[in-house]
C-alpha cells in the first residue's frame, strides 16, 4: 500500500472516531468529567476495533474514493464512517449509547 493511500485511511478513521466521540458528548446529559470517563473507556474498549475493521474495508478503496471519504467527514462532523459505508455494522454506535 503506498504511503499516501496508508495516511488517508488513517486520517479517515480518526476523522471518524473524532466524530463518534464527540456526537456523543454532545447528546449526553451528564457532566464533563463522566463524558471523559466514558470517552476514555470507549477508546480503551473498542478504538482498536474500529480501526482494525474499518482498515481493512478502507483499503479496498482507491486514493481518490479515500479522498471523497475524508471531505464528507470533515464537511458533516455528525458523520462517521458506520452511517456511510454501506453493509458495516453500526454495532460501535449502538452498543457504546450507555458507555459514553
Amino acid at each position: 500500500m503506498s504511503p499516501l493511500k496508508k495516511d488517508l485511511i488513517c486520517e479517515i478513521i480518526r476523522t471518524s472516531q473524532t466524530n463518534l466521540l464527540e456526537k456523543k458528548r454532545t447528546e449526553s446529559d451528564s457532566d464533563c468529567e463522566e463524558d471523559d470517563a466514558g470517552i476514555l473507556a470507549w477508546i480503551q474498549q473498542h478504538a482498536a476495533e474500529y480501526r482494525s475493521f474499518f482498515g481493512d474495508r478502507l483499503e479496498e478503496l482507491s486514493p481518490t474514493e479515500l479522498g471523497s471519504l475524508l471531505r464528507k467527514l470533515k464537511d458533516n462532523p455528525q458523520s462517521e464512517l458506520s452511517r456511510i459505508l454501506e453493509n458495516c455494522p453500526v454495532h460501535f454506535e449502538q452498543e457504546n449509547d450507555q458507555k459514553i
